[in-house]
């Protein structure tokens, strides 16, 4: 029992300067295991297991029981279930726990402290969110506290740092790597390995969202598993939490690490909230404005709390540059009265570029998100949860390149020691002008019920049931292409310039040197869906040991289809189209279609479409479906695991075993393998277990210092498309791809070894040595061939790739590979509030490839062997500004027969924010995002570096203003 005036040191020295507890600090959420005990002592328990002060005078506290608990808590839920009906109330100040009467008067406690400051419960029950600082705190605490190697980032450091989605937020945390696409995050790899191998949850269940590219270049929506971050705004969650290392009782399938995206819960706050916030936003390259709305209420009632957040944004972007269709074999023969520079330019070894293109794509974007939160205390020993999360991504896409076809009578050439084709003169060219237009749109819905009994003093259970899904869709994709036909024509990539100067004949904003020449219509469709249903039981052995027992069972479908038909070859028909001069950025004006009046005119023609072999139509059914694209991938899997959590001392971690059954089923149109074969509807199954052990453990040495070990086995499964049944066939960018349904997945053994600091109270430096052994590791055999190689039927050849070679590729399980790295991250503060927060992570690791029939060693495909994050911070009561810096190292992205490799360049981005406190509840906010106008430089050929993609998004500023009630 708690005796005496006061129990658990008297700690009013701290009252002196009573610093209010954010709303940051109260949510995190601790594994307590507290039996039913004489209240006095149950709450000494609290203090203890949470790292809390006590402070409480005896006479206020009944004696009588307290309810158990056995699972994870936030300590105001904790203190909630403890404290019911005792007429004592838990208010929380900075590491402390003060209990009061409920009734209104001081307590002996309160009266002391009232000697020097106000009332204790008058200033703690005034909640104050400081922000960033607050938030930094509370991540370390609840860093320290898991037993896994693991990092957190916390609702107020997402608000307060500059973002445009939950990806942006998520960038800085140590190890994540950001894959961006016009000026905005979407996806994650993590500890140099790619988006594949990061699994997400949503409130604790698998997930998979997706999105496409603006770019056509970068691919429409994918078949992966890699999660599209931009499709949530990041006001919409609570708390990030990312863990690194592998416990048996979590979901396998993250190699990399496991993300888990958690919204608010009413509980999670004190009181009733409402906020609100407002936010214009400017980018300096669209040079257009777009709005930020977000809102919260919560509000509890006794046993019974309800929440519901709603998010809104638009984006208005662009992102301007060059970009080719890949460097290829350079085929044109300089003429023999003209010399050549070097011997070598006449030889076969010269590549060139296909498409030397100028490109500007505008994207207009609306984002949707609304979560909903349940919680019903049913009674002190049962809970019922129930969350909802909506979200909802529009964008309607403006793309336009300036491309050239068919070069002939090659006039001058000069190229490098690496045999890059640097200049190329023509004779003529086709001048080719490209208008796309697209809508797209991604609906999630995540929907989980959890329910948690205390059956006894012993035995807890709880169950969890879920539906998450996603569903892209593209209905509108069209293309005009115009064409100024037999156009001089010259390229220069000299003096390394990574944009080239293209010069033409004409004047191209003439409108009557134009023919329309072709039109596309696309439409694209993908969903991913999982029902995910779990038991657990906890038995807690005693006071340090606990056991873990699961069943899950998740059913896992994706399925989707590519439609496409065209007309090509109309110059000589005349055709009447619209256009108009684009006032492009950065080169030269050029006249573009404008797609929709060019379609209704086009549509009344009563073409036959080139692919449907009917008339053709926006409209598009089954007999347009891209080869290889309709496909549907199945996997149902069942898990049952067994897992040992100990605490004893200073020792803390878990030990378990995961067993793992997976069925996979693949269906398509596969290609028959005869000459100018046919697709036929095919089948295949293939089942699969694992063993997974995992075993975490921190060791608190002291007050300052927490030594950590871990060691797992766990799995990444391969890629969606790369388990498709069928053979995608794309003409257009010389590619076909077989599917392999027999893939295993990714198998890895990991080891961590870390040591975390922590000092001068706010001070933090943590360094972690990480080995992961992979068994095996998917790559993609390819080889040039011929189209008649290919087996395909002749009319999917079209005439501009006649005579050309075709990368022909199947995934397979290579030999393995490996990768290993370290991340050292460190918070300091010089004075209180102005600080810094600095991560840096090295990774090496490399694996077999098979390119044209050889085995190649080359480093895992999205690892970059250097990261950090820098971030500058200066806050106090009123204010505060942050500079931040995130850098990646280049990496590889895919194989290639010609380039060996292709990749991205390093890329540094700078953002900046600040704000002000007007009041106590009412903020102003100013960021800044991208401030030197990072390119994204893509390249083909490690050596070469040879200039694939070079574009910018430009400067986006935004001003908000928040309120809180």
């Amino acid at each position: 029992m708690i005796r005496g005036s006061v129990a658990i040191g008297l700690l009013l020295g701290t009252l002196l300067c009573p610093a209010k507890t954010s709303a940051t600090q109260t949510a995190i959420s601790y594994a307590l295991t507290i039996p039913a005990l004489p209240l006095g002592d149950a709450l000494r328990q609290l203090a203890e297991q949470s790292d809390y002060s006590l402070l409480a005078s005896s006479d206020i506290l009944p004696d009588i029981q307290s309810t158990p608990l056995n699972g994870e808590y936030s300590l105001n839920e904790a203190l909630s279930l403890l404290l019911t009906g005792s007429g004592v109330k838990g208010l929380l100040q900075d590491k402390m726990i003060l209990l009061v009467a409920e009734a209104a008067r001081p307590d002996k406690v309160q009266a002391a402290a009232m000697q020097t400051t106000q009332s204790a419960t008058k200033v703690l029950e005034t909640l104050v969110v400081r922000g960033y600082r607050d938030s930094l705190s509370a991540s370390q605490a609840k860093k320290r506290a898991s037993a896994l190697v693991s990092d957190a980032v916390f609702a107020e450091d997402i608000s307060d740092f500059p973002e445009l989605n939950l990806g942006d937020a998520l960038q800085r945390l140590p190890g994540m790597v950001a894959e961006r696409d016009n000026g905005e995050t979407r996806q994650l790899g993590l500890r140099g390995l790619g988006p594949n191998f990061v699994r997400v949850q949503v409130n604790g269940v698998e997930s998979l969202a997706t999105f496409n590219s603006v770019f056509d270049h970068r691919g429409s929506a994918g078949r992966t598993r890699n999660f599209d971050f931009n499709i949530f705004a990041a006001e919409l969650f609570r708390l990030i939490q990312v863990d690194k290392t592998y416990a048996a009782s979590q979901d396998e399938g993250g190699i990399a690490g496991t993300i888990d995206l958690v919204t608010p819960k009413p509980f999670d706050y004190e009181q009733e909230q409402a906020t609100f916030s407002v936010k214009g936003a400017y980018n300096d390259l669209s040079q257009a404005y777009s709005p930020r709305l977000s809102a919260l209420f919560s509000r509890q009632y006794v046993n019974l709390g309800a929440l519901l957040a709603v998010a809104y944004s638009e984006t208005d972007s662009s992102e301007t540059g060059h970009r080719d269709w890949g460097w290829r074999t350079f085929s044109h023969k300089l003429d023999a009265s003209i010399p050549a520079n070097t011997p070598s330019q006449q030889s076969a070894d010269l590549v060139g570029p296909t498409v030397a293109s100028y490109t500007l794509a505008n994207r207009v974007q609306q984002r949707l998100g609304l979560t909903s939160a349940w919680q019903w205390r049913v009674t002190p020993l049962w809970s019922l949860d129930a969350d909802l999360l909506f979200a909802q991504l529009q964008s309607v896409d403006k793309e336009y390149n300036l491309a050239n076809q068919d070069p002939q009578g090659l006039l001058a050439l000069q190229s490098d020691a690496h045999n890059t084709v640097r200049f190329a003169a023509f004779a003529q060219a086709d001048i080719r002008s490209e208008a796309k237009y697209s809508e797209v749109q991604t609906r999630f819905i995540n929907a989980t019920l959890k329910s948690h009994y205390q059956a006894n003093e012993r035995w807890q259970w709880s169950w969890l049931g879920s539906l998450s899904e996603s569903q892209f869709s593209s209905p509108v994709h069209d293309k005009i292409f115009l064409q100024a036909p037999h156009q001089p024509f010259s390229f220069d990539y000299g003096d390394e310039r990574r944009l080239p100067v293209n010069r033409y004949g004409e004047d191209l904003r003439r409108a009557d040197i134009w023919q329309l020449h072709r039109a596309d219509v696309r439409e694209d469709e993908i969903r991913n869906r999982f029902y995910t249903g779990e038991l657990n039981g906890q038995l807690r052995l005693n006071q340090q040991l606990s056991l873990q027992l699961g069943l899950q069972y998740k059913d896992f479908l994706s399925e989707g289809f590519e439609r496409r038909d065209d007309v090509r070859g109309l110059n000589d028909l005349a055709l009447p189209f619209v256009a108009s001069a684009l006032a492009h950025p950065q080169h030269p004006q050029y006249q573009v279609a404008d797609v929709g009046q060019s379609f209704d005119l086009l549509l009344s023609e009563g073409l036959i479409g080139r692919v449907s072999g009917g008339a053709f139509s926006r409209e598009l059914d089954e007999a347009s479906n891209r080869p290889g694209t309709a496909f549907d991938v199945q996997e149902q899997n069942t898990a049952l695991f067994a897992q040992l959590d100990f605490s004893y001392r200073d020792l803390r971690g878990n030990l378990g075993l995961r067993y793992l059954d997976s069925q996979v089923r693949s269906r398509g149109e596969a290609l028959a393998q005869t000459q100018g074969g046919s697709f036929t509807p095919v089948s295949f199954s293939n089942h699969h277990h694992q063993w997974l052990p995992a075993f975490n453990l921190a060791w608190d040495l002291n007050d300052s210092l927490t030594l950590r070990l871990a060691a797992g086995r766990n799995l990444s499964r391969p890629g969606l498309s790369d388990l498709r049944a069928t053979t995608d066939v794309s003409i257009a960018d010389n590619r076909v791809d077989n599917g392999n349904p027999n893939l295993t997945p990714f198998i890895a053994t990991s080891w961590d070894l870390g040591a975390e600091y922590y000092f001068a109270e706010q001070n933090f430096l943590g360094l972690v040595l990480y080995y992961k052994d992979l068994d095996s590791y998917i790559v993609s055999q390819t080889r040039l061939v011929s189209f008649d190689e290919l087996n395909l039927p002749d009319s999917l050849l079209t005439e501009d790739r006649q005579g050309q070679l075709f990368a022909l590729s199947q995934p397979v399980n290579g030999q393995g590979g490996y990768i290993q790295g370290a991340e050292l991250s460190s918070r300091y503060e010089w004075t209180p509030g102005f600080g810094l927060l600095a991560n840096y992570t090295y990774a090496s690791g490399d694996t077999h490839y098979q390119i044209n029939g050889q085995q190649v060693r080359a480093p895992l495909l999205a690892l970059s062997r250097h990261t950090y994050n820098l971030t500058l911070y200066l806050e106090n009561a009123i204010g505060g500004i942050r500079l931040s810096t995130t850098y990646r190292d280049r990496y590889f992205t895919q194989p290639d027969n010609i380039n060996m490799f292709s990749g991205v360049n390093a890329t540094q981005f700078v953002d900046a924010a600040a704000f002000y406190r007007l009041t106590e509840r009412l903020k102003l906010s100013f960021e800044a995002l991208n401030l030197t106008n990072e390119p994204i430089d893509l390249f083909a050929s490690p050596v070469a570096n040879r200039p694939l993609v070079h574009t910018q998004s430009g400067r986006t500023f935004q001003f908000g203003i928040s309120l809180s009630l």
